[in-house]
């Protein structure tokens, strides 16, 4: 295990030493779990806004093909109107 050297404001550190006493724990305890708290919900936030540009993402392509399939409808209905129309003026 690595050892770092940190400098924290003297009333920080007394509320860190005053609130690991109530825990029973060390210092370094207690800052192990909360650095190790503190990088899992920064990772957390990262991935949503990840995923959250995703689904916006492809909100987007669905959209796109939503809009095509719209319009090869819409083409294939007149191609069919059309044959309809025309064998209607072929009939005696």
């Amino acid at each position: 295990m690595r050892k770092l050297l940190i400098s924290l404001p003297d009333a920080l550190a007394d509320q860190l030493d005053a609130h690991v006493k109530t825990l029973g724990i060390t210092r370094s305890a207690y800052l192990r779990q909360a650095i190790g708290r503190d990088l899992a919900r920064e990772a957390h936030a990262r991935m949503e806004a990840q995923m959250r540009a995703g689904y916006q993402q492809m909100a987007q392509l669905n959209l796109n093909w939503a809009r095509l399939a719209e319009q090869a409808d819409y083409e294939a209905l007149a191609r069919y109107e059309a044959a309809l129309e025309q064998q209607e003026q072929e009939k005696p």
